[in-house]
Parts: structure tokens; sequence; C-alpha cells
């Protein structure tokens, strides 16, 4: 049986298949670790929200269930929070004004020119620059981290 035939360094053929598909997912059709890290940096408010109302509900009652999507919710957050402190100032800034509150580029580039008290300014090109850079750095870090990333933000296939 093919799928039962062990690889020569002790991964099973179904392992290498799965692993292959997996990066071939990656690769194409849109689903790229990219898409995945910006879908879920932009729910971040929304995880957040949901927390909080698991967290009054669960007051009034003990649900388990209940209680292990909140413990999902906290860790997803938390992720998202650990993303952000890999990020320069400037990059945090881009990402959490145009992901996570959804600010169009020319308000994002007004409210960078109003923090810096009109010292720095930088075009709306620039401010994409530091938000390519930004999803760069949180790539690469939850690529290392694979397995824990696609647990917490499964990549959904374009049949849900």
């Amino acid at each position: 049986n093919e799928l039962g035939r062990y690889h020569p360094f002790g991964i099973s053929v179904l392992q290498t298949y799965i692993k292959c598909t997996f990066l071939q997912q990656l690769k194409n059709g849109g689903n790229t670790m990219e898409e995945l890290i910006r879908n879920s940096i932009s729910q971040y408010n929304d995880f957040i929200a949901e927390a909080h109302l698991y967290e009054k509900w669960l007051m009034q009652t003990d649900d388990p269930e209940l209680k292990n999507q909140l413990s999902l919710l906290e860790l997803k957050i938390a992720a998202i929070n650990a993303w952000l402190n890999l990020l320069s100032a400037d990059e945090k800034f881009v990402i959490q004004k145009h992901l996570i509150d959804k600010i169009e580029w020319p308000r994002v580039a007004f409210e960078f020119r109003e923090r810096w008290k009109d010292e720095f300014t930088r075009t709306e090109r620039s401010l994409q620059v530091y938000q390519a850079n930004a999803l760069a750095k949180i790539v690469s870090f939850a690529t290392k981290h694979k397995e824990i990333t696609l647990r917490l933000f499964p990549i959904r296939s374009s049949m849900d």
C-alpha cells in the first residue's frame, strides 16, 4: 500500500503528501500565509468584542464550551499582540490604522503626519511599504511557528 510506505527519513508518504499539499495551497489560489495573517489581524477588534461578550456571559453561567471558545479567542488575541510586538513603531502604527481600524490610506497618511506634528511625513506609498515590511516580518514569524498559527487561524477553503 502506497500510503503506508515510509520515506527513508521516517516520514510516511501520506505525511509528505499533506505537507506538499499545504505548501501548494499557500502558493496557489489566494490562500497565502500573508492573506491568512492579514485577515486574522483585520478581525482583531472582532476577537476582542467577542471575548468580552463571552466573559460577561460566563459570569451568568458555567458553560464549558463557552470557556473553550473564550480560551481560543484569548489565544488569538495574544498571537496578534505578539505579532504586533515584532514591529517597529511606524510599522505597528500603519498595521493598527489600516488593517485593524480599517482606515483608508489617505487618512492613515494624515494621522501619521499628525502623530509627528508635521515633523515627519510619509507618502501613502511609503506607508504601504511599511505595511508590506510589517506583514513580511509577521509571515516569517508565523511560518516558523506554522503549526500553532494554523491551529489558531485555520486556512479556509474557497468552499467555506
